[in-house]
């Protein structure tokens, strides 16, 4: 009984001194491995106009990827009641374009993330109109690794000017269709907006001889009453065009007109195209 019972203290003995090497306890060779720290953003936006802005995102530790987004704050709140929601739906923007461009979610968010300092400038966004900039840790395998931050910013509305003048966004577009938003400087001016083929376009001498064209064609074709509002707009509104040809470009116009039908500030055009089929 004394050898059985020696022997099993041996063996404790054995299992307590593996045990403290195998935690590192009294063992110089082993020192803990400290944490990773965790994600810290910051986002600056500055020189924003009415169209975009340069956004600077940087991650202090320079040890996490993150994924960064600029969207429609109106969109934002409507669609997401939590940082959570946003989160997810951003994940699953990024499954589905993971598909529509035939690759993993691996692989393509090997190209969209971000690490360290990211410095960009957005473009092509809706004048006087609220943006968030969204950042949150995320690796390439999907897993999120940092909560959300946000930096709401805004574009610009049109400068002070004694003349009226027109911003014309494109909105949305298909083959056959271009949606497009239109402000005016001045929300008291009624203004008129046309399309016509670009090639037609350039038939044209000038942007004024072209409004005459139009004016003289609503007139004789379209029966258009100048006198009545509902064929003029005023301030911002979203104008679509229907029935077009796809994979062609188009100039949209837009002009200030008078209740006689005279033009009354100069005129705007942006071409825009619709899709291939």
């Amino acid at each position: 009984m004394k050898a059985n019972f020696r022997t099993l203290l041996g063996h404790l003995s054995l299992l307590a001194l593996l045990g403290a090497v195998a935690c590192g306890e009294d063992d110089p060779g082993t020192s803990p491995v400290p944490p990773a720290p965790d994600p810290e953003f910051t986002i600056v936006v500055s020189n924003e106009t009415m169209t975009g802005a340069d956004i600077v995102v940087e991650e202090t530790t320079n040890t996490a990827t993150y994924y960064v987004a600029v969207d429609n704050k109106a969109d934002v709140d409507r669609l997401c009641k939590s940082d959570e929601e946003y989160i997810r739906m951003k994940l699953d923007f990024i499954r589905v374009m993971a598909g529509v461009n035939r690759m993993t979610v691996a692989e393509y968010l090997a190209q969209e993330l971000k690490q360290g300092r990211y410095a960009f400038t957005e473009s092509e966004l809706f004048y006087d109109t609220p943006y968030y900039v969204g950042v949150f840790g995320l690796t390439a395998e999907g897993e999120v690794t940092a909560p959300l931050l946000k930096r709401e910013f805004r574009t610009l509305t049109f400068a002070p000017s004694a003349e009226c003048r027109f911003i014309i966004q494109e909105s949305a577009c298909t083959s056959s269709s271009i949606e497009a938003v239109v402000g005016a400087s001045d929300p008291e001016v009624r203004y008129y907006v046309a399309q016509m083929a670009a090639d037609d376009f350039a038939d044209y001498d000038s942007l004024d001889e072209a409004v005459d064209d139009i004016i003289f064609s609503a007139e004789l074709f379209d029966d258009v009453d100048w006198s009545d509002p509902s064929f003029t707009r005023a301030g911002r509104s979203v104008v679509k065009f229907e029935g077009l040809e796809p994979g062609t470009e188009y100039a949209i116009i837009v002009f200030g007109i008078d209740s006689d039908g005279m033009q009354t500030t100069e005129a705007a055009m942006e071409r825009l195209s619709t899709l291939p089929e």
